[in-house]
């Protein structure tokens, strides 16, 4: 992966993040979520779309930095 295709990447995440919109984010079927305001870890795509919709709906607005 070069560094547009990162660049890229990171914008669909915020995109998704900004709208609450994650069909566009492409997951592995094992994915694992981490995050410091949960006490467990959430695994797999539905509980992972899940929990960052509801994330999202906090979400007011997106800067990049």
């Amino acid at each position: 992966m070069d560094k547009v295709d990162i660049i890229k990447l990171v914008h669909v995440y915020i995109i998704s993040l900004s709208s609450g919109d994650f069909s566009l984010v492409k997951f592995t079927q094992n994915v694992k979520f981490l995050g410091p305001l949960i006490d467990s870890p959430v695994e797999g795509i539905s509980d992972v779309f899940k929990f960052l919709i509801c994330l999202s709906e906090g979400v007011k607005y997106v800067r990049v930095l």
